[in-house]
């Protein structure tokens, strides 16, 4: 321990500590021979005696020797303040080592007796009145900093556990109360009320009290503020208060009421004398409420701090009530009605067992955080325009100097909603906002420190150089392209635009853990009781407050007594004088003027009438008006009045319960009058904690998308995205995956590397892997290289074919594990109050305990099953659909439980089979199901119930329709919920099937259509390059593509919400199988020739759908063929259509050959070579056929193109909706 500490402790210990109260008087100046000497300090040689030596001797010592100081003082009567004697005169203050007066004229050695100096003790230089006494450095700093500690914590850092206000403070709103400045009064200059505070009560600096003053009246300090300012008193930027002679104060309803609202009957508290000792002040305000728990406060001393938060005033009533209802209230009991603190920024208080440290013993800390909300991209608006401070952040200018001409260039004021974006609208308490903009700037630009290894030499392969420094510097905080603040008079508003491709989660997770969005508060409840500092519960608060507002109610109690017991008093004697008729009225008057002055008429009446003095006073203050009957019923009214006030005040003097009733009015009364909502938002820490995205996904950048194919025969192969080039529609593609004989891609998959791809079999057997677990292919290896079995990725003993493949994003994956952890607590809950149900059912009955034990296990497992059900509906959800239209909705599995066993999450029915799998974020988002003959059935995903066993789920779609024959479930994929409002109103049974064929004007618009791709599919590579043409910005669409390698898009307004279990309706007209003896049944039995339209035809059998996904503007389709040949597009190449339209030919098939699935890879920045004519090695491939198209038969393309333009005229005065084809003919 420090010696200030030590010596604090042993005086706060051993000696008595003063209230709280002012510095001490000056001492009145002593006279010419008591003037103290300069304090001498000699350090002497250790071991030797400290002798009086003049300045030379003490610097003649030798310096290497000394190890310890002598300190000389020379001390007289103004070492400590005069203190004034009973007789008048003055007795000398006590000495450190003495307790009685030595004498006047002689010196004293501090013991009190008046006998000369011990041995060895120096003499006063000058042989005068004073002493010089010799002590121990150490001691006498040990001793002098106690009395400056003890100083500091009584008289100005630590508040007083009553009325939980600092001495400055509380002289303040005194000061404000005897000038009048109440709240219905007009407002006073600050500078007046400082005046006054300084002249009368505070002996310390103006600007301290300027200061406190502006915080009692800062909104955004004080959970209650007790000043009602007028002008500028700061803002939450930190910005200064106004100088005092600008601004103006008065009190707040709340302190003129709750504070000093008591302070009429001045019994109520203690007085005391001011500092000049001309006046008086209150030891401690008679608050109403514990103000210390309403406003907190904050406060360092020396050796000891208190930082106890604000609550709100609701709650501590409620406390303080439940206290007075149930004094043996537990800490717990409490906390029901004291909840935590409640900050006047608001926020969001993560309550954890921190608080309850807090709660119980007076030290804990709680995390508090602002407040944000995620908007993303299309969602909200921002307040376009109102940019105000802050302006574009630095890490615009830091993505412009790292070569990212995207974020750099899309600033801007960043209004434009095509970015997922963070706003934040409450700040954590005491948290600066210009500052944390700029720190939110400064950790978005400032770079990563370099791992070890990193950068530096050259590559050893080639060129020495930088090592690769071309690439961005990772920043500390990644995913921010823009933060600015958009606060104005309506509201504290900071946002922070989030780069294309980063979780906004993820962001906001940092800025949790990087920035004062997210602060602890460190509580520790000291304050003043009886004069000492004491850590102190939230139970010893209450308590203590609650003994002294007894104590104040009592006292102002006995006040009240007193005055109406003398009131009374008064009353009787003037009834008394009235009642006795006109003589005895004759008789006063006679006795008042027969006497000579006041004294003897007032001897008189108490000698002649028993009046007392007191009453005889009251007589004779009577003017002649008042001796009516009139008066005399007037003071029989009071009297009665008068004697059931004494019988209530009695009451409340005598009967604790009547008093602590008072109290509980009283303090009802003013919650009622001053109470509101709670502005922090209480959070479990755990689950917040359980939810929060993994700190090691946090640190890395997004993660960059990449490609998966997966077979029948359970071979996985990883490509890079740049593995497969951007090319024209129609084209042939790439082969990318070798496949042995039997074997067919399945599954095509473009999770982000950081992603888990979750792996599953037809028996609905489900695998877990990270992305990158899975090995990526070399660059330049061939198609059978780095395929890899998933029995050697998963570590299994033999493969399984691969039904589907699902990334679960990192996101997905923490909301998941706290979803399970709140499903676990509820269960637990839901299980111990359904078993104590059941056991007392049991026992009421009559039955044994083994039986009530018993009935109490089986019925808390059946309640826990359901709770583990209903729990966490909201969270991210796993969608299961089979072959045979059955569909499943459970929890995301957490990655402990994808192990090499692997976990069951489906059970198909005999001869059915697990074929797809879905994502789906919330139960509001929309189940898109396609079925293989061209029905779609959209329905809200909450339909399906949510379950945690693996069973086959619920009947998805009907197919029983004869009109479609061997028809089964082709695809199913998720809407997002917000685009629910796009899809048109259902008709009729909400999506029910419609009738195929439709109307005459659908039936041309697809003969029409077909006339169209024709002509565009013979139009060989011009074809191409129109479909390749920019198209107008057409939002969410539908993609639909069938075996046969075409496909459409279908505007989400064009399909209706159904609901589950329906047939659906009709979205694509599909091909025939190809007659006997045609060209396309011919081509496909030679096994190759011919060209697009022949690939089209290739696969024998009727077209079907294989695959349906949702696309933006922007993104990018990538189709894969069942023998592995992969091709890329732009999904703005795909013509749009109307449901009654035939699909276009999106992928040139290879005889026999047929699309398999399809992956979207997002919008994202394209280089010039993603979006090249066309790749050499898949131009070089394409079919002879083709190429002569496109040469040759410009002739036939010409017919072709005019017949669909005549077509389409038919159609567009026929029917109202040929859109496609309109379209078509303009783009030609």
């Amino acid at each position: 321990m420090s010696a200030s500490g030590a010596g604090l402790t042993s005086a706060l210990s051993s000696r008595a500590v003063r209230p709280a109260g002012p510095c001490p008087s000056p001492a009145p100046v002593p006279s010419a021979a008591a003037q103290p000497h300069l304090l001498l300090w000699r350090l002497t040689p250790s071991g030797s005696a400290a002798t009086p030596s003049s300045s030379s001797a003490a610097s003649a010592s030798p310096l290497p020797h000394l190890r310890r100081g002598a300190l000389l003082a020379a001390t007289a009567t103004a070492r400590r303040p005069a203190a004034r004697s009973k007789s008048g005169g003055t007795a000398v203050a006590e000495g450190p080592g003495g307790s009685g007066a030595g004498a006047a004229d002689g010196g004293s050695n501090g013991s009190g007796n008046g006998a000369p100096p011990p041995d060895g003790a120096a003499s006063s230089p000058d042989g005068g009145g004073g002493m010089v006494e010799e002590r121990e450095l150490v001691e006498e700093t040990k001793e002098a900093m106690a009395r400056y500690g003890i100083s500091v914590m009584t008289s100005r850092a630590i508040p007083d556990v009553r009325d939980g206000l600092k001495p400055v403070h509380r002289r303040i709103l005194f000061a404000m109360h005897e000038l009048g400045l109440s709240p219905n009064k007009p407002y006073r200059k600050c500078a007046r009320v400082v005046g006054e505070v300084l002249g009368k009560l505070h002996p310390h600096g103006d600007s301290a009290v300027y200061e406190a003053l502006v915080r009692m009246a800062q909104p955004f300090a004080m959970r209650e503020p007790l000043i009602d300012g007028q002008g500028n008193f700061g803002s939450v930027d930190d910005d200064p208060a106004a100088a005092m002679r600008y601004t103006e104060a008065r009190l707040r309803p709340l302190a003129a009421e709750v504070l000093l609202g008591d302070l009429g009957a001045k019994d109520t508290v203690t007085w005391r004398k001011t500092f000049d000792q001309e006046q008086e002040e209150p030891e401690v305000l008679p608050a109403s409420v514990p103000n210390l728990l309403v406003n907190g406060t904050q406060g360092i001393a020396v050796a000891v701090a208190s930082t106890i938060p604000p609550h709100n005033l609701g709650e501590v009533v409620a406390g303080l009530r439940a206290l007075i209802a149930q004094p043996g209230a537990g800490v717990g009991e409490l906390m029901a009605h004291v909840r935590g603190p409640d900050f006047p920024t608001g926020g969001q208080l993560l309550a954890g067992p921190g608080l309850e440290a807090a709660y119980t013993s007076g030290k804990g800390t709680v995390v508090l955080r602002g407040t944000a909300t995620i908007e993303h991209a299309g969602e909200g608006g921002g307040k376009k325009g109102s940019r105000k401070r802050g302006g574009r952040a630095a890490a615009g200018a830091a993505a412009a100097a790292a070569g990212d001409e995207e974020e750099a260039g899309s600033g801007g004021g960043g209004y434009g909603r095509d970015r997922d974006r963070i706003v934040i609208t409450e700040l954590p308490y005491q948290v600066c906002k210009s500052d944390l903009v700029r720190t939110i700037a400064e950790l978005a630009e400032e770079p990563r420190e370099k791992k070890k290894g990193e950068g530096g030499g050259g590559s050893s392969s080639g060129g020495g150089g930088g090592g690769g420094s071309s690439s961005k510097s990772a920043m500390r905080l990644e995913g921010v392209a823009e933060v600015r603040d958009e606060s104005d008079r309506e509201g504290l508003r900071v946002v922070v635009d989030v780069k294309r491709g980063a979780s906004p989660e993820a962001v906001l997770d940092q800025l949790y853990r990087l920035s004062k969005l997210q602060v602890s508060i460190h509580i520790n409840s000291v304050a003043l009781v009886g004069g000492r500092p004491r850590l102190l519960g939230l139970r010893d608060i209450l308590q203590h407050f609650l003994d002294f507002r007894c104590e104040v109610i009592s006292r102002r109690s006995n006040a009240a007594l007193k005055a109406k017991q003398a009131r009374l008093h008064i009353v009787e004697g003037l009834l008394g004088l009235l009642k006795g008729g006109p003589a005895r009225l004759d008789a006063v008057v006679a006795a008042i003027r027969a006497a000579a002055d006041a004294a003897a008429a007032r001897a008189a009446l108490v000698a002649q009438h028993g009046l007392s003095e007191a009453q005889a006073t009251a007589v004779l203050d009577l003017t002649l008006r008042r001796l009516t009957g009139l008066e005399a019923a007037r003071l029989e009214r009071e009297g009665d009045e008068l004697r059931v006030e004494i019988n209530r005040l009695l009451h409340i003097l005598s009967d604790r319960a009547v008093l602590l009733s008072e109290v509980d009015r009283e303090a009802a009364a003013v919650a009622a009058a001053y109470g509101n909502p709670r502005r922090t938002k209480l959070l479990d820490a755990q689950a917040v904690a359980a939810a929060a995205p993994p700190p090691a996904l946090l640190s890395a950048p997004p993660s960059p998308p990449c490609l998966v194919l997966g077979s029948a025969r359970g071979f996985l192969r990883r490509l890079p995205e740049g593995a497969v080039a951007a090319q024209r529609r129609s084209t042939r593609g790439k082969a990318l995956l070798g496949l042995r004989g039997g074997d067919s891609l399945t599954a095509l998959s473009a999770p982000g590397e950081g992603d888990t791809l979750l792996l599953l079999g037809p028996g609905g057997r489900a695998y877990g892997t990270a992305v990158d677990a899975v090995p990526q292919a070399k660059e330049g290896a061939t198609t059978r290289s780095d395929v890899h079995s998933i029995a050697n990725v998963l570590k299994l003993d033999d493969a399984f074919p691969i039904a589907a493949m699902l990334p679960i994003p990192p996101d997905v994956s923490a909301q998941a594990a706290a979803a399970a952890a709140a499903r676990r607590r509820t269960a637990a809950g839901a299980a111990a109050a359904s078993a104590a149900a059941a056991a007392a059912a049991a026992l009421d009955e009559g039955e044994g305990e083994e039986e009530a034990e018993e009935a109490a296990e089986v019925e808390g497992a059946e309640e826990a099953e359901e709770a583990v059900e209903e729990a966490g509906d909201d969270a991210p959800s796993l969608l299961l659909c089979s072959r045979g239209g059955y569909i499943a909705r459970r929890p995301v599995p957490r990655k402990n439980q994808l192990t090499r066993k692997g976990l069951q999450v489906f059970a198909p029915a005999p001869g059915d089979e697990l074929r797809w799998a879905a994502l789906a974020r919330s139960p509001r988002d929309l189940v898109v199901l396609m079925t293989a003959r061209g029905q779609g059935l959209v329905f809200p995903a909450g339909e399906v119930r949510r379950t945690g066993s693996a069973g086959r789920g619920v009947k998805a779609v009907a197919f029983g329709s004869p009109r479609r024959p061997g028809d089964h479930v082709a695809d199913v994929s998720v809407i997002d919920a917000a685009l629910a409002e796009q899809l048109r109103a259902a008709e009729g049974a909400e999506g029910e099937e419609e009738a195929e064929g439709g109307p005459e004007a659908a039936e041309e618009e697809h003969e029409a259509a077909a006339a169209a791709d024709g002509a565009e599919d013979e139009g060989g590579e011009g074809g191409a390059e129109a479909s390749a043409a920019p198209k107008p910005a057409s939002g969410p669409c539908l993609l639909i593509v069938t075996s046969r390698g075409h496909g459409k898009r279908l505007k989400l307004s064009d399909i209706a919400l159904g609901r589950r279990a329906r047939a659906g309706q009709k979205l694509i007209k599909l091909a025939a199988a190809p007659k006997p003896g045609s060209k396309g049944a011919a081509a496909a039995a030679a096994g190759g020739g011919g060209g697009a339209g022949a690939a089209a035809a290739a696969a024998v059998g009727p077209e079907r759908v294989v695959a349906a996904a949702l696309v933006r503007d922007g993104d990018e389709v990538v189709l894969g063929s069942k023998a592995g040949v992969v091709v890329r597009i732009p999904a703005e190449s795909i013509l749009m259509g109307s449901r009654a339209s035939m699909a276009k030919i999106l992928m040139a098939l290879d005889a026999g050959d047929e699309l398999a699935d399809v992956a979207v890879l997002p919008a994202k920045k394209r280089t010039a070579d993603a979006d090249a004519d066309l790749d050499p090695e898949t131009e070089g491939s394409r079919p002879k056929a083709k190429a002569g198209a496109a040469g040759g038969g410009a002739k036939a393309a010409g017919a072709k193109e005019g017949k669909a333009e005549g077509a389409g005229a038919k159609a567009a005065t026929k029917a109202a909706g040929v859109k496609a084809v309109g379209r078509a003919t303009a783009k030609r």
